[in-house]
């Protein structure tokens, strides 16, 4: 019976072959190479992993253990039996004693959820979780959205990023909430992410257009988001002033996000009569 791999040529067997080395490298020996160039011979790339293969030392597969075993299996009451006041005391307790061994519970946006809520989550969910990285030295650090995404303060802190980057003009804020599209990988000795030559065309054109006023913030009015699309449309209010002047001039705006890769990018923005898509 035919693969795929079958199809390939000697020279794509031999690229595939190297990823698969790339890979090996990064999972079981925490080692990152970055990409070569297309331009490298194929065999000379071989030759290069086989070496870093073989003067890695041969790792141990490490034990799994859970959260609770890691911390001594405390004895606990389940939140249906605690009272809301007893559940305060109780995960104040409870991450104290995690903190105890290196484990850390991040919470994003901590103002979203319940006492209840985050205690429900660190004994039903977080007490049982394995990992093999959990009596290391330097501790590990779990976050709470990561296990339940929380989709509007991600689509607020993208669309934040997008508003920031404008006003301050800042690239990098821009490519970290912009779509692939907008942006062009670059390589001068290492990989870098910019603006797409149209995509800054467009922002200029936009600043050009407000002159001499410039963009002062913008505040979010709505965010309407569709599980099952995987997009959300947030609608603005944006501020235009110039420098001296308290007085604003006020323009609608909507962005769209989708959502890709588990993360919200944005996909289209139209200010007033301009638009980037």
């Amino acid at each position: 019976m035919r693969t795929p791999l079958d199809l390939l040529t000697p020279d794509e067997w031999l690229r595939a072959d190297n990823q698969f080395k790339m890979l090996k490298l990064e999972l079981e020996h925490k080692i990152q190479i970055d990409p070569f160039s297309e331009d490298t011979p194929p065999e000379l790339v071989s030759n290069y992993l086989d070496s870093m293969l073989a003067i890695q030392p041969t790792v141990e597969p490490k034990t799994l253990v859970s959260v609770y075993e890691t911390i001594g299996c405390p004895p606990f009451r389940p939140d249906t039996d605690l009272t809301d006041a007893e559940i305060t005391h109780a995960l104040g307790a409870m991450i104290v004693c995690l903190s105890k061994f290196g484990i850390k519970l991040d919470i994003l946006s901590p103002g979203d959820y319940s006492d209840r809520t985050i205690y429900r989550f660190v004994t039903n969910e977080l007490f049982s979780y394995q990992s093999p990285d959990l009596t290391d030295d330097e501790g590990i650090t779990f976050i709470y959205e990561e296990f339940h995404p929380n989709h509007r303060y991600d689509i607020v802190r993208q669309t934040q990023l997008l508003v920031r980057g404008l006003i301050h003009g800042k690239t990098k804020s821009l490519c970290r909430c912009l779509s692939a599209h907008f942006l062009t990988e670059t390589w001068t000795g290492r990989r870098s992410i910019t603006l797409a030559p149209a995509t800054q065309a467009a922002f200029n054109e936009l600043s050009e257009n407000w002159w001499p006023h410039r963009l002062r913030g913008a505040s979010i009015q709505q965010i309407q988001i569709d599980p099952e699309a995987q997009s959300a449309l947030v609608t603005l209010q944006v501020q235009l002033g110039v420098n001296g002047d308290t007085n604003s001039i006020v323009k609608r705006g909507t962005v769209l996000l989708n959502r890709w890769d588990l993360w919200w990018f944005v996909e289209k923005i139209a200010i007033d009569t301009w638009r980037l898509e």
